[in-house]
């Protein structure tokens, strides 16, 4: 049974994403991340390569947000 998604705020001053870390159901040993907003259950984007860590994963998800916010922003 897989736990639940980890959710880690994200650098922002919009409360309302989050990124979720979540250990891959395709393949065991391996994580990926979803960036959420508020009252979504979906995510609005999500990771489409598998990471062999979870720090990976984080690090690759924060610099998606990033970049996300940078287009939404412009």
């Amino acid at each position: 049974m897989t736990p639940p998604a980890a959710r880690h705020p994200v650098d922002t001053d919009d409360n309302d994403f989050s990124l979720a870390i979540d250990r891959s159901a395709a393949k065991p040993g391996t994580w990926q991340w979803g960036i959420f907003r508020l009252g979504r259950n979906s995510p609005i984007e999500r990771s489409r390569r598998l990471f062999k860590t979870e720090a990976t994963a984080i690090r690759a998800g924060n610099a998606a947000f990033r970049r996300l916010m940078a287009d939404v922003r412009a």
